[in-house]
């Protein structure tokens, strides 16, 4: 498989650590099935993004200051994170009314 191919796993969605671990399993999965992919992921900087930087299969982690229930939240916090990925990929549940307000008290 060629090594040019990308992935950025977008779970900026909410900070409570079993977030975290989720979006590294997601990433893990990914390259697992491909070694040869780039895997990166986005989290929310209020979690522990330093757990992404022990995962040897991750090669960036971007923590983004954000406030994943404001109205207009990722779309501009986004901008620091490298464009040209292969795949991007997020978490449905962050865009779903029932779950934004599940942790709107976050």
């Amino acid at each position: 498989m060629p090594h040019d191919r990308s992935i950025l796993v977008n779970f900026v969605y909410c900070h409570p650590v079993g977030h975290t671990i989720e979006a590294l399993h997601y990433c893990h999965g990914y390259r697992r099935v491909d070694p040869s992919l780039r895997v990166a992921v986005a989290l929310s900087a209020d979690t522990p993004t330093e757990l992404a930087t022990l995962c040897p299969y991750i090669e960036s982690v971007f923590p983004i200051d954000v406030d994943v229930f404001a109205a207009e939240a990722e779309g501009d916090s986004l901008e620091t994170v490298p464009t040209g990925w292969t795949w991007v990929v997020d978490d449905d549940r962050g865009h779903q009314a029932p779950q934004r307000a599940a942790f709107s008290a976050c």
